[in-house]
């Protein structure tokens, strides 16, 4: 019963996998579908812990900054995806101004850009 109860409270937190948002970036996409595909992976890399891939705990360094890495691990990996998120990302940025993207993704926290990636 206890471990049903802790299920239950994390689902209300639960977030989209990266294998999914990975597999699912559409460039041709409507905008609004796009941005929250970006957001999704935004969240997906500054969701606070530890990163478990295959049994392996990474926790070195700030662990956004190994999120970033492993996925860009993971797109060197799969063509097809790393393909598709490319042509998502360069299409948000053509159909975007850049005011616009950073009110719907949120303005980082950090005072720069180096500290931000």
């Amino acid at each position: 019963m206890w471990s049903f109860l802790q299920r239950w409270r994390q689902a209300g937190r639960a977030r989209v996998e990266l294998d999914y948002l990975l597999a699912n970036a559409q460039p041709s996409a409507p905008l609004v579908d796009r941005v929250e595909w970006l957001v999704e992976i935004f969240r997906w890399m500054r969701v606070p812990g530890s990163l478990v891939v295959a049994g392996l705990d990474y926790q070195s360094g700030q662990i956004q900054a190994t999120r970033v890495r492993y996925l860009l691990l993971i797109l060197e990996k799969n063509p097809e995806w790393k393909t598709s998120v490319a042509r998502t990302l360069r299409s948000i940025l053509r159909d975007t101004q850049a005011l616009d993207l950073f009110c719907v993704t949120g303005l980082p926290s950090e005072s720069g850009f180096v500290s931000e990636v």
